[in-house]
């Protein structure tokens, strides 16, 4: 039985060896971004970087650099506050959303401990349930995690982080990228090196 490379030689689309081994390349690294594509799309002549994720987080971490670099302190105070409530809103929506799951769980963990299974062979049901629920019930500690207020960071602690980690993604995102561009250089050399192996160089 043919396999989906093999079935081109059997039903005549590839009568050379050429033509097999250029077909059987885009299942190695070089072409492997080519691997969901049909095998009947042709080989590009050169691989080229995708860079435009790492262009665009490049610019956007550039962006607030230049943002963050031109605060004035009173900007700093206002946006490291802001900032600070936000997270503070959304611990204690977090805090209350707990609270009100545990109050639901021992609600109906009451109930289904009052519950008088109708058999004996009812009794796993319950036991089961009732493991269920004390399993996920949130406990003190989980809760603590939610009931301590987060202490402020002073505002040139928080100009200071946030422009070095502006910068530590600028510094990512390059080495990302040329990364990309060197792995999209070493697939072209390989593949040049198939072509050049039948005189096409």
């Amino acid at each position: 039985m043919p396999t989906g490379y093999t079935c081109y030689i059997e039903d005549g689309n590839i009568t050379t060896a050429k033509d097999f081994i250029m077909l059987c390349t885009r299942a190695f690294g070089a072409l492997i971004s080519m691997r969901d594509e049909p095998l009947s799309s042709p080989i590009p002549q050169q691989i080229k970087a995708d860079t435009k994720y790492a262009d665009k987080m490049i610019q956007y971490y550039k962006d607030d650099l230049a943002k963050y670099e031109s605060l004035s302190p009173s900007k700093i105070h206002e946006m490291n506050r802001a900032e600070y409530e936000s997270r503070e809103a959304s611990r204690r929506k977090s805090l209350d959303e707990k609270l009100n799951i545990k109050k639901l769980y021992k609600q109906i963990l009451s109930d289904v401990k009052a519950w008088v299974p109708p058999t004996d062979g009812h009794i796993e049901l319950k036991n089961f349930a009732i493991n269920q629920i004390e399993m996920c019930i949130p406990t003190e500690h989980e809760l603590s995690f939610y009931t301590k207020r987060e202490a402020e960071i002073p505002d040139d602690e928080w100009i200071v982080e946030k422009i070095k980690m502006c910068r530590e993604n600028i510094t990512y995102y390059e080495n990302y990228k040329k990364k990309e561009i060197e792995h999209a250089e070493s697939c072209n050399n390989w593949l040049n090196a198939v072509r050049d192996s039948f005189g096409e160089g």
